[in-house]
């Protein structure tokens, strides 16, 4: 069963989930985080009781806060991007042999609904043909220049320097964003986010790079950025809406009230977002924004 989809893109208060026995662990070389695949029980969501499969992975409370404001903000402005949700995993409950922290208890975890891979992206993937895959996700993905550009504002937005061939998935219809925590890293580690600078930018933005190479001439993505930069009044009423958000358990809240403010942040990002697309491609003039340095 999937993931019931909210009833305003964006808006609904993640779900608290947690796994149902067996889990699989799907980390692997190419991942950097541990991650875990399975059936999930909502416990405390708007689909409470809902089954629905999975995936959940470990990452730090402030990654979980970043995930989930990526996924509501992405979702908004039009692009795909999974249903997120917080899983409480028991280490009992995760594969054998997966080290676990010292503590041993349950762990709140990042997940998001399983979307399920076209049959030819997923031999790919699972192949040591990369280059054939990186080849086959951009030509296709930069096929349809309007929802490419939306994914390279958005990008933009988030400050997103992670967008590989991994961080892209076809379902068979529709492209899928996935894997935002290192999104936002500027801001991710400051404890005061009302006053945050907001004025950075990731060092590369994937897919702009691979939109103005393959659709030199109609990438459209100035436009693009201008009319997501127009929404900021969404963004920000969906920050005021997650900063409603509330649960009953300590951990889950901290991590629902970060993410309310990481949303605002994107909101007063916005007004700036046609400048930064418009740096990036070369077709503005650079202003003295904040370049975050390449990952080492």
């Amino acid at each position: 069963m999937t993931a019931p989809e909210p009833a305003l893109p964006g808006q609904a208060q993640p779900a608290v989930c947690e796994p149902l026995d067996p889990v699989d662990r799907i980390s692997g070389q190419r991942n950097l985080n541990e991650a875990w695949a399975g059936d999930v029980l909502e416990v405390r969501g708007p689909d409470a009781g809902a089954v629905y499969h999975c995936v959940f992975k470990r990452l730090p409370a402030d990654r979980l806060a970043v995930e989930l404001a990526c996924a509501a903000a992405g979702t908004l402005l039009g692009n795909d991007v999974p249903r997120p949700c917080l899983v409480w995993a028991d280490p009992a409950q995760l594969a054998a042999g997966v080290a676990t922290p010292q503590s041993a208890g349950p762990e709140l975890m990042f997940g998001s609904a399983f979307v399920t891979q076209d049959a030819f992206f997923e031999h790919l993937a699972s192949s040591d043909r990369d280059d054939a895959l990186n080849h086959a996700v951009w030509s296709h993905f930069c096929g349809e220049a309007a929802r490419a550009a939306r994914g390279a504002a958005f990008d933009e937005l988030v400050a997103n320097w992670d967008r590989h061939m991994r961080n892209l998935r076809f379902d068979g219809a529709r492209w899928w964003l996935i894997d935002h925590d290192n999104a936002l890293a500027p801001v991710c580690g400051t404890p005061d986010l009302v006053s945050a600078d907001a004025a950075f930018k990731a060092h590369v933005n994937l897919i702009a790079a691979e939109l103005a190479t393959r659709r030199r001439d109609d990438h459209d993505m100035l436009a693009t950025a201008r009319r997501v930069g127009q929404a900021r009044h969404k963004v920000q009423a969906l920050a005021v809406v997650a900063g409603g958000w509330s649960d009953p358990d300590p951990a889950v809240q901290q991590v629902l009230r970060r993410a309310a403010q990481l949303l605002s942040v994107l909101a007063r990002r916005m007004p700036m977002l046609e400048q930064m697309v418009g740096d990036r491609i070369g077709a503005t003039t650079p202003t003295p924004l904040q370049w975050t340095p390449p990952k080492p």
